[in-house]
């Protein structure tokens, strides 16, 4: 989850380039979605679960270009964004109901612009230790994860 502690005066927003919002779920994908979704699980399929391991650390750069396309993408907002507002919280999940990591969730930070800045509060709810190496036990601990934020707001 992010919390926003702060609202910038522009920019800001936490942008998920390969989210697409619920009403377009069924839509077919527009162009270069595919190719965008094939760059993420190439990432993934490397261990790679942060376009910074590649463009700052400089592994796996023979994936430079996929890493560059999801910053692309990211900063030319396409998928979803979040905009920064104090109060506001953006909760996601990084795991598909199977445990695998999903790769919708890629996300980042827009730059904040002008004065100002954005103040966030992060909360990571780390898969424990004695689930990681079970795909059964991993799945099974996120659909109670999920499950339990669910009735929790209902």
């Amino acid at each position: 989850a992010v919390c926003y502690l702060s609202t910038p005066l522009s920019g800001g927003a936490t942008c998920f380039p390969l989210a697409r919002r619920a009403e377009d779920e069924e839509k077919p994908p527009e162009d270069g979605e595919t190719d965008l979704m094939e760059a993420s699980q190439r990432l993934l399929d490397a261990d790679i679960d942060h376009t910074d391991r590649v463009l700052v650390s400089r592994q796996a750069e023979h994936l430079t270009e996929d890493a560059e396309a999801l910053v692309n993408a990211g900063r030319d907002q396409r998928g979803v964004s979040v905009p920064a507002k104090e109060g506001d919280v953006a909760l996601f999940w990084t795991r598909r109901s199977d445990g695998s990591i999903d790769p919708y969730s890629w996300h980042g930070g827009e730059a904040v612009y002008g004065m100002g800045s954005k103040w966030t509060l992060q909360k990571f709810k780390e898969v424990p230790m004695e689930v990681r190496n079970s795909p059964q036990d991993l799945a099974e601990f996120v659909r109670k994860t999920r499950r339990n934020i669910l009735e929790a707001n209902s």
